[in-house]
């Protein structure tokens, strides 16, 4: 009996989790993208030693940014700062959160535009769609496609592209007839769109699929790696995961096996440590074929402050780098560390983890996401 009701707790607890939309990355418009849900149980926001220091009074609201947060009262949304004060008023259909001093914004005629932190626009809402700026370039839609401008409007290039991605290390990946390269920041191409896929870059080099093989081409536009390869991975300190068939091996810079394939999968998890599986089941393994624990695990998760996520079975724990188990498996959902804390859901219910898998906060509230600038969104179900 206890743990069938444990089970439809999970079940339950799944079902309410997933139908909340998280608005932090996908977008926060109302359910049906039109009309907006005014919540019976608010939200606001605690602090680290879970102390709500925001009343509960938002029927949404985003993570701290840049030292304001996007939050909506009924249709409205706008931005407050860490006391709680509006700064920017609610009066948007739809708001992100700062980035390098802005933030999109969505205007009721369904318009994109660019504010600075007084609510000024830096970029008038005339655009169908705006992603946020990195490296000083914003990429914006027209009907169909997509182009780049930059922070004061100016078109670097015109909407010309399937899709397009953000600037990184002065390089965009693009899509232009079914197929990818990457331009500059001043939107000249440096890698002609010709490739089935693109990685980004890592290590100084990315991984290309041409003629259904993967490589690893460089800047020039240059194999550094011939594709010779069904498969492979981001290289991270200088290895990647490889395979020419069923199975996964690593190989270094050169494409040369350094750890011959003889895995179902392997997957980078950061700081020399990858998850390799056999038979269904992951272990974590060192650069050098160490492996530090036995194959048990469903899933283990990247490393984030040095401690991963696992799973096994229904449940889910925490483990460090050394592959030992900071938690047991008993958990019915977790989440990457963030910011030092990591969140998780118990029978008694939220809950936040320090990095040595100690329980520091059991909330009472009905839902909480991850902390950002030392603040936590809460959900108050009293």
């Amino acid at each position: 009996m206890h743990k069938f009701i444990w089970f439809l707790f999970l079940f339950f607890s799944f079902l309410f989790i997933t139908c909340q939309i998280d608005t932090q990355s996908a977008g926060n418009f109302g359910e049906n993208g039109l009309d907006y849900d005014t919540e019976s149980y608010k939200w606001g926001y605690i602090n680290r030693e879970g102390e709500e220091v925001i009343e509960g009074r938002f029927d949404d609201c985003q993570d701290f940014k840049e030292g304001l947060a996007a939050v909506r009262i009924k249709d409205q949304w706008g931005y407050i700062d860490k006391s709680g004060e509006v700064k920017i008023d609610l009066q948007y259909k739809a708001a992100w959160a700062f980035k390098n001093g802005v933030a999109r914004v969505s205007t009721w005629e369904n318009k994109m535009g660019i504010i600075n932190k007084d609510g000024s626009w830096l970029i008038a809402p005339d655009r169908v769609e705006i992603k946020d700026f990195c490296e000083g370039v914003g990429i914006y839609k027209d009907t169909t496609n997509y182009g780049y401008v930059d922070q004061h409007g100016t078109i670097i290039t015109p909407a010309i592209f399937q899709s397009a991605w953000a600037f990184e290390n002065g390089l965009a990946k693009v899509k232009q007839n079914g197929k990818y390269g990457f331009i500059n920041i001043t939107g000249q191409t440096v890698i002609a769109p010709k490739y089935d896929q693109l990685g980004t870059f890592k290590e100084g080099v990315v991984k290309a699929k041409l003629d259904d093989q993967f490589g690893f081409l460089k800047k020039d536009d240059t194999w550094q790696i011939p594709p010779s390869f069904k498969s492979c991975s981001n290289f991270q300190n200088g290895l990647a995961a490889a395979s020419t068939g069923d199975l996964y091996g690593l190989i270094d810079t050169k494409g040369e096996w350094i750890i011959a394939p003889q895995y179902e999968q392997i997957l980078p998890l950061q700081d020399n440590h990858w998850a390799v599986n056999k038979e269904g089941l992951f272990a974590l393994m060192q650069e050098n074929g160490n492996l530090l624990t036995s194959f048990k695990y469903n899933q283990l998760n990247y490393f984030h402050d040095g401690m991963s996520v696992y799973n096994i079975g229904l449940y889910y724990g925490f483990i460090d780098k050394d592959g030992k188990e900071l938690t047991g498996p008993k958990y019915g959902l977790a989440w990457d560390c963030k910011n030092g804390m990591a969140r998780a859901i118990s029978q008694r219910g939220f809950s936040f983890l320090n990095q040595e898998g100690e329980e520091v906060i059991s909330t009472i509230y009905g839902d909480v996401r991850d902390f950002s600038e030392g603040l936590a969104r809460a959900q108050l179900y009293y």
